[in-house]
């Protein structure tokens, strides 16, 4: 629900101005290099993971079968390899390897530095002789980076205003990674994982969780699901009660009702039906409908009941006025935002060209059906992708949802195919259509969370409360023991980390030792220059060659194309850390010494995991869009884990 940032996948011309003129300056090289390189394919570029999982080689993601072959110069990287550790020497290094390997002194520049400068956390010195002997020179640099920490103090908390988030625009995450957590080491596995998702909208979380379990993980998972906007939990309900009700032939209709825009007429009497039980049952009824695997707060099911009543009273049938009406509301919200056509432009060209039909076609029509299944039968629009429409959060929550005219309420850049990683999809099944691909695989999750549900195994309890209360509605006899998991979405972009620590922490488990605390921020670099892409044409153009150098790309290829997955070859873990910084500073309302790193990283008895030593151990700090071809991200997202402090 707060993921509220464009992640389109922008063509920036000024890039591409610069990058001419790179060719022109290079091409005698770069063309020698072009004639001896071997065409990249896209199969190779989905093997290349930045957050690999434990156990998996760093480049071609095989399982590591015998000893693996470590990266040289950090010891994390993982290979299965020398020749894929050579593959990847380009990925890793730039990034990676360079916070995690030893340091160079920025003043004798030897190696093995271990001072780093508490000013601005940008280079590091062999010893405070060292670091006196270079004041000078690094002054300027210094005071500029303590601005930063100033100018991320100075900023104003902004407003949360956007349209209801039915799908979002960044991957699903697996909330336990139980293989390199619990069922790792000497404290063997607990039977029951309790998960806290607060202000977090749609289900994606939960259901990549439940497909990540291992095969023979038999104990069950109890989420609490909650966010302050009644129309996407109305939406999750919803699709929670016709996963749990569902005949096994039905799985695929579900996965239709969530995912297409048009409806064949059985999957919109499906849908018909469930909102009319819905809507004349109360929490009690729906607890008791579901074996008790569903339990929604009473007062937040009052206000469900007028979003399910607004979709079955919507006039959506193709070929009438009002349908007509609902497709033009799909159309302009996309012909209003002048960055779809730039990034569908840029998608188009990177996605795998057995894909770029489907792309497009999805982009025309909303429509995601399974394969064998003829769309001259779709008869309706669906109403569940409609209701309020943008305004701001606070002012939205205020108003009853009655009181709403429904209309056509998605974003144009929450793509229902890009909420799943499409890394897991194509290893399920291989379609040349993206849209088939994504009903087959949503389809295979709704059966196996099904299958957990009526197995007493998988259960829920759903709150509309606002995040900072949370505790006066999960105050139960089940909850007592604290959550292994609370993955808080990014909330931390609308309010001050100290104070999303505060709220949340009582309720992370004091006896698992793998319980962590999440907090995403999509909106981190805003108004900082060189956050995300280097300033100096220099670097720039350092960065592009890193990016053509370890995708093999030509010139042709790079006509046309987003640069956006050239992120991921810029360092800028030195702006992360004074963003952090700043927000810390905001504490104090900008007054005092500036914080360090380790005032920002221990606080309220968490720790943060310290992303410049290694991965985080549950969700990826970033994870590469590059490999995930078919999505229309920045990679600019990035995840903090907090971890209780151990006991001495």
């Amino acid at each position: 629900m707060l993921c509220m940032i464009y992640g389109y996948r922008i063509t920036c011309s000024f890039l591409r101005l610069s990058f001419i003129c790179l060719v022109t300056v290079t091409v005698i090289s770069f063309v020698v290099f072009i004639c001896t390189a071997a065409k990249f394919t896209r199969s190779l570029l989905i093997s290349k993971q930045m957050d690999v999982k434990e156990g998996f080689c760093w480049r071609c993601n095989k399982a590591l079968r015998r000893g693996p072959v470590n990266c040289v110069s950090c010891g994390i990287a993982e290979y299965c390899t020398n020749q894929c550790r050579k593959n990847d020497a380009t990925r890793h290094k730039c990034v990676e390897c360079a916070n995690w390997s030893v340091k160079t002194c920025a003043s004798c520049q030897k190696v093995g530095a271990k001072s780093e400068c508490s000013g601005c956390y940008s280079v590091w010195y062999c010893n405070i002789e060292c670091q006196r002997g270079n004041w000078t020179k690094h002054k300027p640099v210094c005071r500029k980076w303590q601005a930063i920490v100033k100018q991320v103090a100075s900023k104003p908390i902004t407003i949360m205003g956007d349209y209801p988030f039915y799908f979002s625009n960044s991957f699903a995450n697996d909330l336990l990674n139980l293989q390199s957590n619990e069922m790792k080491g000497e404290h063997g596995v607990l039977k029951n994982f309790s998960i806290l998702l607060p202000a977090c909208g749609d289900l994606r979380h939960v259901m990549k969780t439940v497909q990540s379990l291992p095969g023979d993980f038999n104990g069950s998972l109890n989420f609490v699901l909650n966010d302050i906007d009644p129309f996407p939990m109305a939406r999750n309900v919803l699709l929670l009660f016709l996963i749990s009700s569902c005949e096994a032939e039905e799985v695929s209709n579900v996965s239709t009702i969530w995912l297409s825009f048009q409806l064949p007429r059985k999957d919109y009497l499906l849908l018909q039906e469930t909102l009319s039980k819905l809507i004349k049952m109360n929490s009690l009824h729906l607890k008791m409908k579901t074996g008790g695997m569903i339990d929604v707060n009473e007062q937040s099911y009052k206000a469900m009941r007028e979003v399910w009543d607004g979709w079955r009273r919507y006039s959506c049938q193709i070929g009438t006025e009002s349908g007509a009406k609902l497709f033009e509301e799909r159309k302009a919200i996309f012909d209003s935002d002048p960055m779809v056509s730039v990034g569908l432009r840029g998608l188009l060209h990177d996605v795998p060209q057995q894909h770029a039909s489907s792309v497009k076609k999805w982009f025309d029509d909303g429509v995601i059906l399974p394969e064998a299944h003829a769309e001259n039968t779709v008869t309706h629009y669906n109403p569940t992708f409609t209701g309020r429409g943008w305004e701001p959060l606070l002012t939205a929550v205020r108003r009853l949802p009655s009181s709403f005219d429904f209309t056509y309420c998605i974003r144009s850049d929450c793509l229902p195919f890009q909420m799943w990683d499409y890394l897991d999809m194509i290893q399920f099944k291989k379609y040349d259509s993206i849209s088939a691909m994504c009903h087959v695989f949503n389809t295979h999750i709704v059966a196996k969370s099904r299958t957990m549900i009526r197995d007493q195994r998988l259960s829920f309890f759903i709150s509309t409360t606002d995040f900072s209360l949370i505790g006066s509605v999960i105050n139960r006899p089940e909850y007592e023991g604290g959550f292994d998991r609370i993955f808080a979405s990014n909330l931390i972009d609308y309010v001050r980390v100290g104070n999303v620590l505060e709220a949340l922490e009582p309720f992370l488990s004091m006896t698992n030792p793998h319980a962590a605390l999440f907090t995403e921020t999509f909106n981190w670099y805003g108004g900082i220059d060189g956050a995300v892409w280097p300033t100096d044409k220099t670097t720039e153009q350092q960065v592009i060659m890193r990016g053509i150098r370890d995708c093999n790309l030509s010139i042709s290829d790079m006509y046309g194309r987003n640069f956006s997955c050239f992120h991921e070859y810029y360092n800028n873990t030195a702006f992360f850390i004074n963003y952090l910084r700043g927000d810390k500073h905001a504490e104090a309302k900008g007054k005092g010494k500036l914080p360090k790193l380790s005032d920002v990283s221990n606080r309220r008895g968490l720790l943060m995991r310290d992303f410049r030593k290694g991965r985080n151990l549950v969700v990826p700090f970033n994870q590469r869009v590059a490999v995930r071809t078919v999505n229309m991200l920045k990679g600019d997202v990035r995840t903090l884990e907090w971890h209780r402090v151990p006991k001495e």
